[in-house]
């Protein structure tokens, strides 16, 4: 990373580590100690009263405790206590997934839905998914069509096999919207207009980054504080285990490890869009019912 606050900051801790002698530089840096251990409560208070001089003022502790619960760790650490991170290596934390799941619930025939539709040709997987409409969003998968161990690079995702999967999915449940990601998939999208409906079809801005953060965001905080449920799907879960994250000015989105890693994340971006949609269609305020002109006697 090259930019003026990097060189700034390297040249400064060189002349605070004594490798660089500049007495007319002055500089005064708010960083946490990188030896405390921010899983620990107290060493985390620590942390967060040596990188913020306003804590107290107009920073309140409270609001940075929320920030490290929704947060991932490498961004708490390199917004919140100043310190200069790497990207982790998995986006979800360990376990956190898994304490989502219940048995008990399922999106039942019948339910309101959004579907959410991460197209693929043949290299990546292609995915369908389901959110419930509740308080508490159950997210299913309905389809997945990856190419198997025993197929050779010239499979094809059966095209067919998944527009009739889609549409017994608008007969089994009362779908809201189908929300599609359609890389390569724009001809059957557009048959699929035609059927449905072209208001029944969302095109998500997924190369979007800044509405890609924000689906990111939402969806890691939804499930770190068990907002949402799942039914195990252990692809889907596989799929969210491959999410590595990459850090941009827009904020933090999910990759795969490279671009020719064999460890698919389509499920993860069907998830994250459901879950984005649903977030969308629940803050969008109901339109106002608009009154008959009334008439005033004098």
């Amino acid at each position: 990373m090259k930019t003026l606050c990097v060189s700034d900051y390297k040249y400064a801790k060189g002349i605070e580590e004594g490798t660089i002698e500049d007495e007319g530089f002055y500089y005064k840096i708010f960083e946490a100690d990188t030896e405390l251990d921010i899983s620990d409560p107290e060493q985390r208070k620590q942390a967060i009263e040596q990188a913020n001089p306003a804590l107290g003022d107009f920073v309140s502790f409270e609001q940075l405790e929320r920030a490290y619960h929704a947060t991932p760790e490498n961004e708490f650490r390199r917004y919140f206590l100043n310190q200069w991170t790497t990207t982790a290596e998995r986006w979800l934390p360990v376990g956190v997934w898994e304490e989502c799941y219940d048995e008990t619930a399922k999106i039942e025939e019948g339910s309101e839905v959004i579907l959410a539709f991460d197209g693929s040709y043949s290299r990546d997987s292609t995915a369908l998914v389901a959110i419930s409409m509740g308080d508490k969003p159950h997210i299913e998968v309905l389809g997945h069509w990856a190419r198997p161990v025993n197929e050779n690079q010239q499979w094809k995702v059966p095209r067919d096999e998944v527009i009739n999967k889609i549409l017994e999915s608008f007969e089994k449940y009362e779908v809201l919207e189908l929300t599609v990601d359609p890389m390569g998939w724009h001809n059957e999208i557009a048959q699929l207009e035609e059927i449905i409906g072209g208001d029944m079809v969302l095109y998500y801005e997924g190369n979007y980054r800044k509405k890609m953060a924000q689906a990111c965001s939402r969806f890691y905080s939804a499930v770190l504080e068990q907002q949402l449920s799942h039914s195990g799907d252990n692809d889907l879960f596989q799929h969210l285990i491959n999410c590595v994250p990459k850090e941009t000015p827009q904020g933090t989105l999910v990759t795969k490890a490279n671009k020719n890693s064999p460890h698919k994340i389509d499920l993860a971006i069907g998830a994250i869009m459901a879950f984005d949609r649903w977030s969308d269609m629940r803050l969008e305020p109901e339109e106002e019912v608009k009154e008959e002109p009334k008439f005033i006697n004098l």
